[in-house]
């Protein structure tokens, strides 16, 4: 749910999550990805995570997040909710600073960029 409050609307494909997700998981990673989005240059190394899939199941079953119409996955009232008690109680504190970090947040289109490039 981070990572999607991490995308522009709260809300986000699934490209735009599995490139944040990797880049919480190393310093490189995190890097890399801010040198792509602040210059538009740069590999981003990125990797398939299943445990990703896992979390977006889960909280699609608890109704924190749900799929519009049109696709994407969005982050519920509820689900928003939470990650304000999260943010309230210190959790995931170093998640929640590395993707505010990010300037922008990372569009789907650079996210597709990035998993093109990786291939």
């Amino acid at each position: 749910m981070l990572l999607i409050r991490a995308c522009r609307s709260n809300r986000a494909r699934w490209e735009q999550l599995v490139v944040l997700n990797w880049a919480l998981r190393a310093p490189t990673t995190h890097a890399q990805l801010l040198e792509r989005i602040t210059t538009g240059r740069g590999r981003v190394e990125v990797r398939y995570e299943p445990a990703l899939e896992r979390a977006v199941a889960v909280a699609r079953g608890l109704r924190w997040i749900e799929v519009d119409d049109r696709g994407w996955l969005v982050l519920t009232d509820a689900g928003s909710a939470v990650t304000d008690d999260w943010t309230e109680l210190g959790l995931y504190e170093s998640e929640r600073g590395v993707l505010s970090e990010l300037p922008t947040g990372i569009s789907q289109s650079l996210a597709q960029s990035i998993l093109h490039d990786a291939l």
